[in-house]
Formats: structure tokens, sequence, C-alpha cells
């Protein structure tokens, strides 16, 4: 769930907001009795894709600047304790 959070839903989110507006588009249009505007083939589907990289990039630098454990302290590694392994952990 933290993948698709954090990396698809940012690349896929411009292309399905761009598709709503053009459902909206297309709905209006029919009720006002014009002609469609545009094909679908014709929308910005690269800067489209651009905007969901880069709002992908904001993401992943947001969640690295702003998660993670302490950088102060003194690391102990992994070890052995009758007989199961404790992870390494930071020690202030």
């Amino acid at each position: 769930m933290r993948v698709f959070l954090t990396q698809i839903l940012p690349i896929l989110l411009p292309a399905l907001v761009y598709l709503a507006w053009r459902i909206a588009v297309r709905r209006r249009a029919a009720a006002a009795g014009e002609a469609e505007a545009r094909r679908l083939t014709d929308g910005p589907w690269i800067w489209l894709f651009a905007a969901g990289l880069a709002l992908a990039g904001a993401v992943l630098v947001a969640t690295a600047l702003l998660t993670g454990a302490p950088t102060e302290g003194r690391y102990e590694p992994p070890r052995m304790e009758d007989g199961r392994i404790v992870p390494g952990t930071v020690r202030p």
C-alpha cells in the first residue's frame, strides 16, 4: 500500500484528473448539443506523465526528509541472543 501511495498514485494522479476533466467537458458539450471538443488521443500525455514524475519525485523527497530513524547515536549491529537474531538498533 505504501508503494502505491508514494510512487504509483503520484504518477497516475495527473492523468486521472485530466480524464475526469475530459469526461466532464464531453458531458457538458453533449448536454448543450455542441460538437465534441478534442479526441482523447490528442491529449497532453507527455506533459501529464512529466507532471506525474515530478509529483512522485516530490513525494519521495518529502518522505526521505520527514521520516526515518534518528541520525544521532551509536549503532548496535544485529546479534545472536538465546538462539535468535536481535535486529540492529541505534542507541542514543
